[in-house]
C-alpha cells in the first residue's frame, strides 16, 4: 500500500542518515586521534579525512580548524594548548577565530573566561598566557556591546589578575592567600585610571574561591556531539 511504501523510505532515509553519522564519527574520531599524535599536521589531517577541501582558502581552512578544535572535547588538552599558544600571526589570527566561537552574550566576565581556559590547557609560559589573554580581551570588546571597560587593555588586565588570583586560591604553595580588600587594590584605577564597579570586582572574587579554573581530564569516551555532526554534515552538503 501506499501508506506501507511512505513508511519503508521513512525507515530507509534514517537508516542513510544513521549511517552517514557513523561514517562522520568515524573521520572525527580519527582525525582527533591523529591531532593528539601530531598537532603540527592539523591541515594535513583534515584533508586526509575529507573534513577540509584541499583548495580550501585561508579564511575557510582557519575557520573549519578552530572548528574542528572548539567541537571536538576529545583532542588532547595539552596539545591543544600548545599549538593554539605558538607565537605567530597564523597561531594569533586561529587563536582568535577559536576564541569567537565562545558565548559573549552573558553579562559575567570571568564565567566566559573560565569556559575559555577550561577548553585547553595554557602553556606556563607568562608569554603564552599574555597572547591568550590579550586575544580573548580584543575579542570580549569586540563582540560585547556594552562591556563597561574604556578599553581592550582593561580587559586584558583584569583577565590577568584572575589567572593570578587563582593561582593564590588554589596554589598549596601560596601560605598567605590574596583578601577581598587586596585583589580590589590589585586592580585599582585600571580602567582608565579609574576603579571597575566594586560589586563586580567582589563577584569575580567570590566566584574564584568559590571554583577554581580547572582544566576538567581528557575524556576520550566522550560522544561526536549533535553540534559536531550537523557541523560537518552542512560542510559536506556545501561541497
Amino acid at each position: 500500500t501506499p501508506r506501507r511504501r511512505e513508511r519503508l523510505l521513512e525507515i530507509e532515509r534514517a537508516a542513510e542518515m544513521l549511517a552517514q553519522r557513523k561514517a562522520y564519527k568515524a573521520k572525527l574520531l580519527e582525525a582527533v586521534d591523529q591531532f593528539n599524535a601530531k598537532p603540527k599536521e592539523i591541515e594535513s589531517i583534515l584533508e586526509s579525512t575529507g573534513l577540509l577541501p584541499p583548495d580550501a582558502d585561508d579564511v575557510t581552512r582557519v575557520h573549519t580548524i578552530a572548528m574542528f578544535f572548539r567541537l571536538m572535547p576529545q583532542l588532547d588538552k595539552k596539545q591543544l594548548g600548545l599549538f593554539l599558544g605558538r607565537p605567530g600571526d597564523d597561531a594569533i589570527r586561529l587563536m582568535r577565530a577559536y576564541t569567537e566561537l565562545f558565548d559573549f552574550g552573558g553579562d559575567n566576565f570571568v564565567e566566559v573566561l573560565r569556559e575559555l581556559f577550561t577548553s585547553f590547557l595554557i602553556p606556563g609560559e607568562s608569554q603564552v598566557i599574555a597572547r591568550v589573554l590579550e586575544v580573548f580581551a580584543d575579542t570580549y570588546c569586540e563582540k560585547k556591546e556594552r562591556h563597561g571597560f574604556a578599553n581592550a587593555d582593561v580587559a586584558y588586565v583584569l583577565a590577568y589578575s584572575i589567572v593570578l588570583l587563582n593561582v593564590d586560591r588554589y596554589n598549596s604553595s601560596v601560605k598567605n592567600k590574596m583578601t577581598e580588600a587586596q585583589y580590589i587594590s590589585s586592580v585599582r584605577g585600571i580602567n582608565n585610571e579609574a576603579d571597575l564597579p566594586r560589586d563586580m570586582l567582589l563577584a569575580i572574587y567570590r566566584n574564584i574561591c568559590t571554583r577554581e579554573i580547572l582544566i576538567p581530564e581528557l575524556d576520550p569516551a566522550l560522544p561526536v556531539s549533535d553540534a559536531s555532526w550537523a557541523f560537518w554534515h552542512a560542510k559536506e552538503q556545501d561541497a
